[in-house]
C-alpha cells in the first residue's frame, strides 16, 4: 500500500479494511455449476459461500421478496 506523504498511516490502516469499501465477492453463475465453485472456493480457504438469490425473468415489479 502506498500512501501520500500526508496520510496517516496508522489511521488508514484503521480506515482501509472497513467492510463497506471491501466487501465479499459476489458470483453469478448458473445454479447446475453451484456446488463445484462453493467447493474450489472453500478448498481456497474461502468459507462463506452462501447463495444469496436468484435471477429470474423479468416480471410486472423489479425486485420481489420472498
Amino acid at each position: 500500500m502506498v500512501l501520500g506523504p500526508s496520510v496517516d498511516e496508522t489511521e488508514a490502516k484503521l480506515l482501509l479494511p472497513d467492510p463497506q469499501t471491501n466487501g465479499g465477492l459476489l458470483i453469478a453463475l448458473a445454479p447446475t455449476a453451484l456446488k463445484e465453485v462453493q467447493t474450489i472456493l472453500q478448498d481456497m480457504g474461502i468459507e462463506y459461500t452462501a447463495t444469496i438469490g436468484e435471477c429470474t425473468a423479468a416480471k410486472e415489479k423489479r425486485i420481489y421478496i420472498d
